[in-house]
């Protein structure tokens, strides 16, 4: 058996357990709700680290090789699946959305919006909201 066949057998016998994890993951209680989810990407991460580590170092013509790629290419895509089912993407998406409304400190002449004045147009004409 080669080196190869090793890892692959291997990486299949860790991929089961993530399936098993992932089937578990329907009975977790309910203050753990993720809590098989997160096991499986602790696994999904073993496999991951050890794959890519190799396939670095492997030609990717042979066909070991090219098990091996197919296998860190499933493990990577059961990764990101997993992050979508425990909201983990939601919430990476989420801050890069609110990190897009990162402002600098308002100018000066927003202090006009405190006293009920909305500057507009090109000209900044005040128009005071607290009139009647």
């Amino acid at each position: 058996m080669t080196h190869c066949s090793n890892i692959l057998l291997d990486s299949r016998e860790k991929f089961q357990e993530v399936l098993r994890l992932i089937e578990l993951s329907k009975t977790d209680p309910e203050d753990e709700p993720y809590r098989s989810r997160y096991l499986a990407d602790k696994v999904l991460f073993e496999i991951e680290s050890q794959l890519s580590e190799i396939c670095r170092l492997l030609d990717s013509s042979d066909e070991d090789s090219s098990m091996l790629f197919n296998s860190l290419a499933l493990a990577q895509y059961q990764r990101s699946l997993n992050k979508f089912e425990t909201d983990e993407f939601k919430k990476v998406i989420f801050s890069k959305y609110l990190e897009s409304f990162k402002v600098s400190p308002p100018p000066r002449n927003v202090s006009g919006l405190l006293m009920g004045k909305v500057l507009c147009g090109p000209q900044n004409v005040s128009i005071n909201l607290l009139s009647s």
